[in-house]
């Protein structure tokens, strides 16, 4: 996989993970949002919320005892009501916190008529009923709130007042921090006691209604009773005041839905910044060490340390003790194999460089040599030819200009040889290939070359296939290669050496070899053998050539889509093997044809 792949994969699924993990946290603030305001809501009116919360509680042991919620029992304790539970037949099976003045048992219309306020009956009362262990119960939750106690004592009192106990209503009143209103059919205020400056002198429908139900929303509670004689209204109002102060949450008592959503915003809020914050922490251990270290490195091969940066034990950042890549820098995987791959063709091409430079030297401090020599000789014999103290005769004359000539044309060789190795190497040579029968012109171009003076008593044999070997070939270069080989294998060895040429077909394969019975060489001539610069001669020997002719003609065979081939053991000889490929040649030839 790429690294560009990678990379998107890496992100897509990171952020799909920060995503579901900030929309658990969001469901779960909704979750805790809505369980305390239940919660909330019980505290500020367990009349109207509460006894369904206690009917979804209740359970049956293994006894067949009904169970309900401990703390709900307590909440029906501190809002001044009372349970009951009763089966179909009537009967109470388990109560909590009931008056004497309510009824044990109760008939079949006994509890509709109390509910639905079709018979008196001193409670608010609140109706239940409920599947529990394949049965029908009915949960009675009844409450005398203390605005209505309070409201009740009021008129009773004030009903039979006749003046004297006017300030003892009042400081019933004060005590309890409330205050009455009558209001007329209209809902305007006929009279009022204990009654604060702000409040409003005229009520309509909808206003009773809703401060009636909803006193947390209001911050009072509302009690109230309907003439039907007169159809005026009395309402007594006092201060809201939950049965439990208010709701636990995160060491915070909550006593309003805004307190709660601040705390859940805030923690939503603060829960993310921790998420972002682990995530860049994350971030930058996954992705930006490994880039540090990728840029450390980079720095290094610029700097000309190719290997990979190491720790204080000298092992690298990158990898694990068995070699493997550590986790958070796969990612980059093929940019770490890619700046391991660049760093080691740098340092292979420095090493080649420096090894260049050593070969060069070399070459220029013998190619200084060979041409110091003829050039002096030239320079000598010039002098001679131009002294004016000395009288030479024609003859004398004659053999200086030639001696001169040839040590001109052997500086020649060598400045060709510099300059077609450079052509080679830059890709510049031109090729005109032919198509030849090659044993014929092998048969040639050996006689041509084993006549030379220097090789006039040389020795070697010749083993061609009978049948026709046509193969494209530039003559001129293609000579130079068999020349060289040749050359060198005479040159570089004792007197009595024979040499073998072979041309050998098989299987589309071409291959010219050239094997001597000459001293050989060592691992480290032969190794070096087809390097510019370099002449396996030893220091006792005499200097010949440039030290490029076998360079050269390692060159000249890659220029023909060939390979070279040595191999040699000291006393035992050296071979020289041209490969070349038949078949791209025939499918050329036959191109051409069409």
């Amino acid at each position: 996989m790429k690294t560009s792949r990678r990379l998107a994969w890496h992100y897509g699924w990171q952020w799909l993970v920060v995503g579901a993990v900030l929309l658990c946290t969001v469901f779960a603030a909704f979750l805790w949002v809505a369980d305390r305001m239940i919660a909330l809501d019980l505290n500020r009116s367990f009349a109207r919320h509460g006894p369904n919360q206690v009917s979804e509680s209740l359970s049956m042991d293994q006894h067949g005892n009904v169970r309900w919620d401990d703390e709900l029992q307590e909440q029906v304790r501190a809002s001044g009501g009372w349970m009951q539970l009763i089966d179909e037949e009537g009967n109470v099976l388990t109560s909590f916190e009931t008056p004497s003045d309510v009824p044990t048992h109760y008939s079949a219309g006994e509890v509709a008529a109390y509910a639905q306020g079709k018979s008196p009956f001193p409670y608010d009362l609140y109706i239940y009923i409920k599947q529990l262990d394949n049965r029908a119960v009915t949960l009675l939750y009844g409450v005398n709130p203390k605005d209505e106690r309070l409201l009740e004592t009021w008129l009773a009192a004030h009903s039979g007042d006749t003046g004297d106990g006017a300030d003892a209503l009042e400081t019933m009143l004060e005590k309890h921090q409330a205050w009455v209103q009558r209001l007329n059919a209209d809902g305007t205020e006929i009279a009022s006691w204990n009654k604060p400056e702000d409040a409003p002198n005229r009520y309509s429908l909808q206003d009773i209604v809703m401060q009636t139900m909803y006193e947390e929303r209001y911050g009072q509670r509302v009690a109230y009773r309907y003439d039907t004689a007169s159809r005026e209204t009395w309402l007594l109002h006092m201060p809201f005041s939950p049965s439990v102060p208010g709701v636990k949450a995160a060491g915070f008592t909550i006593e309003s839905y805004d307190q709660l959503f601040v705390i859940a915003i805030a923690g939503t809020v603060a829960f993310m910044l921790f998420v972002f914050i682990m995530m860049a922490w994350w971030q930058s251990s996954r992705l930006a060490r490994p880039l540090q270290h990728v840029m450390k490195w980079t720095e290094s091969i610029s700097s000309g340390h190719y290997e990979e940066p190491v720790n204080a034990r000298g092992i690298t950042h990158s990898e694990r003790k068995n070699g493997k890549l550590k986790r958070n820098y796969r990612i980059y995987g093929d940019i770490m194999q890619s700046l391991q791959q660049m760093a080691l063709r740098l340092k292979s091409a420095d090493e080649e460089r420096i090894r260049h430079e050593t070969y060069r030297e070399e070459w220029l401090a013998g190619l200084s040599h060979d041409l110091k020599t003829p050039l002096a000789s030239i320079i000598g014999y010039a002098h001679l030819l131009s002294a004016k103290e000395y009288a030479w005769e024609p003859e004398e004359a004659s053999e200086f200009v030639n001696i001169m000539k040839q040590k001109a044309e052997t500086m020649d060789d060598l400045i060709q040889d510099l300059n077609l190795t450079y052509q080679l190497q830059s890709g510049s040579l031109p090729l005109q290939r032919e198509l030849i029968d090659i044993r014929h012109w092998l048969t040639e171009t050996l006689q041509d070359i084993f006549v030379l003076p220097q090789l006039s008593e040389a020795e070697f044999e010749t083993f061609f296939p009978e049948q026709e070997v046509l193969f494209k070939i530039d003559t001129r270069y293609f000579r130079r290669m068999v020349d060289n080989v040749c050359m060198n294998a005479f040159l570089h060895n004792p007197p009595g050496t024979k040499l073998k040429v072979e041309l050998m077909t098989e299987d589309n394969k071409l291959t010219l070899s050239f094997t001597d019975n000459g001293k050989g060489m060592d691992a480290n001539t032969l190794k070096r053998l087809f390097t510019r610069y370099y002449r396996g001669t030893t220091t006792d020997e005499t200097a010949k050539g440039s030290g490029l002719g076998l360079a050269i003609t390692k060159q000249l065979v890659e220029a023909h889509g060939g390979s070279v081939e040595a191999s040699s053991t000291l006393g035992g000889g050296t071979l020289i093997a041209f490969h070349f490929l038949l078949e791209v040649v025939q499918h050329e030839l036959i191109d051409s044809q069409m």
